[in-house]
């Protein structure tokens, strides 16, 4: 059985909820992400903002403005399957992974999903 640890994004690019829209607008550009996390002081996640959040937002907006909450999260070592099933369930275009202390630990999108499921064996 393959884990979203397995085939999640250990290099997390978030911001902060107090960071301005353009400049995460930007950050994102810069990182060529379509979106993060977005993080408590202590790291935890909050919220996710996507570009298509940030490129509307008025002048002077924060993330906190922008954000979708809460975060839609997977564990690091729940079932790709569970993942899909989450992805399926919510409409949303990636996952944050937390470990068990809360923290993230990577992202997992719709896309790493779907090439992981079509390697797996189908179910009885």
């Amino acid at each position: 059985m393959m884990k979203v640890d397995a085939i999640m994004t250990r290099k997390v690019c978030s911001v902060r909820p107090s960071e301005p829209a353009a400049h995460a607008l930007e950050y994102l550009r810069s990182m060529h992400v379509s979106g993060a996390p977005v993080l408590d002081l202590e790291d935890r996640p909050i919220g996710v903002v996507a570009w298509n959040d940030l490129v509307d937002a008025p002048p002077g907006a924060l993330v906190v403005d922008c954000m979708s909450v809460p975060p839609v999260m997977v564990a690091e070592g729940d079932h790709v399957r569970a993942a899909a099933r989450r992805i399926a369930a919510t409409g949303h275009h990636r996952l944050v992974v937390v470990g068990p202390s809360g923290h993230v630990v990577g992202v997992i999108s719709a896309l790493d999903v779907v090439r992981a499921l079509v390697t797996m064996p189908a179910l009885p």
